[in-house]
């Protein structure tokens, strides 16, 4: 939280935006189980590798705990952040990660909020970055979903390419059946129904399980 208090310090000064993403990977959980902790390990690896060759040289990654990390997007408003949240989601679903000697495909559910300024704490801006990534979860996983704070994104849904989410062997590659499918990019928070989010997509506590 010190780096986000000091980006928050300094975007008041200066009068200039501060956003935050909180990633969580995909049925990290079922990695784990299903090719053991080694396997889940390298898919770890890889997955912040690639998400920090995407990001700017004025964001900070950061790993929040497990499989969940952070980014902080210093004099980046809402809009500018979903953007950048949308091309790091596209980026990991577009590549396999190599583990066990084998191709396992990755997903990453996205949640993005913008600081409301002085009377919002890093404790309160985390916890609604953190919200609207559960939002995704519960959204089917693999998208980016904005915070109360982002009602100004326009951008109803975004294509993208989908895969089998299995493993393959290494032997493997290029051999994935690829098919289009729409990845929703929503808002949560008051009027997001009207927005057309379901109306069952509200902030809720962190529960065990959901990941």
């Amino acid at each position: 939280l010190a780096e986000l208090e000091t980006a928050m310090r300094r975007a008041q000064r200066g009068g200039r935006p501060c956003s935050l993403a909180v990633l969580d990977l995909d049925h990290f959980k079922s990695i784990n189980d299903r090719y053991g902790h080694a396997a889940g390990d390298d898919v770890l690896v890889c997955f912040v590798r690639r998400a920090g060759a995407m990001l700017r040289s004025t964001d900070l990654l950061g790993r929040l705990g497990g499989e969940e990390c952070a980014v902080l997007m210093p004099d980046t408003g809402c809009m500018g952040a979903l953007e950048l949240a949308e091309r790091l989601r596209a980026g990991v679903d577009a590549e396999v990660c190599m583990a066990a000697d084998l191709e396992i495909p990755i997903s990453v559910s996205i949640g993005v909020a913008e600081w409301r300024g002085k009377g919002e704490s890093s404790e309160d801006f985390l916890a609604r970055a953190d919200a609207a990534m559960y939002v995704a979860k519960r959204g089917g996983r693999n998208r980016v979903v904005g915070a109360d704070d982002c009602f100004g994104f326009r951008r109803a849904s975004v294509p993208t390419a989908g895969r089998d989410r299995k493993a393959k062997p290494r032997a493997a590659r290029g051999e994935f059946q690829r098919a289009r499918w729409k990845n929703r990019v929503r808002r949560c928070g008051p009027g997001a129904a009207s927005a057309g989010a379901p109306g069952s997509y509200v902030p809720v506590a962190r529960t065990a399980g959901r990941r």
